[in-house]
């Protein structure tokens, strides 16, 4: 073999390794053509144009797809959500905590009695919660607490005081769950506003 030849070779075999090297750390990996309409679906859904109804489609949907693929999509959406999280933070904040106080006052008039909401335990009709026993509640409920940064969290327990102190003002009960829930958008209807 001549000089040249054994250079094409060694640089070919290196192109080989490099590219076994790059398949081995899972570099060549397709994205799953689920998940990929499923992040479609999601910029969709939760942008500008998106309906409370189109985000209760669309999280139906996700209950269908296998765990390693509601696990990628998380994974995928974990900053978006905390961009949204924030800018709505920022929204409530500039409110006068009057007007946080009647938004929910409001939306505890307007929720159905609680036989009439159907699904089991006080959960969303389809079991997104209602078969859940306390622990698994507590677990699922410590889990999501874990993915919200500390920054975050302290800007939710502020907003809770801000809101309590004018709730308790009124004579009436303070924050629950799905109050914060529905001051931050993900009530059943989508976030009330003014």
């Amino acid at each position: 073999m001549n000089k040249n030849t054994k250079k094409t070779l060694g640089f070919a075999a290196l192109v080989l390794l490099a590219a076994g090297g790059a398949w081995a750390l899972g570099m060549f990996e397709q994205e799953d053509p689920v998940v990929a309409e499923m992040k479609l679906k999601a910029q969709q859904v939760f942008g500008e144009n998106g309906t409370g109804e189109d985000r209760r489609a669309f999280f139906e949907q996700t209950r269908e797809l296998t765990e390693d693929q509601r696990r990628q999509l998380r994974e995928w959406g974990r900053p978006q959500m905390q961009q949204m999280m924030a800018k709505r933070m920022r929204e409530l904040f500039a409110t006068p905590p009057a007007e946080l106080a009647d938004r929910i006052l409001q939306a505890r008039a307007n929720r159905p009695p609680r036989g009439d909401r159907g699904g089991g335990g006080g959960g969303p009709p389809g079991g997104r919660g209602g078969d859940m026993t306390d622990a698994e509640r507590d677990a699922r409920r410590k889990g999501m607490l874990d993915r919200i940064d500390p920054g975050m969290r302290a800007q939710f327990g502020e907003l809770r005081s801000m809101v309590n102190e004018e709730l308790e003002a009124r004579g009436e009960e303070p924050l629950r769950g799905r109050d914060l829930r529905r001051l931050m958008g993900g009530g059943r209807g989508g976030p009330p506003r003014g």
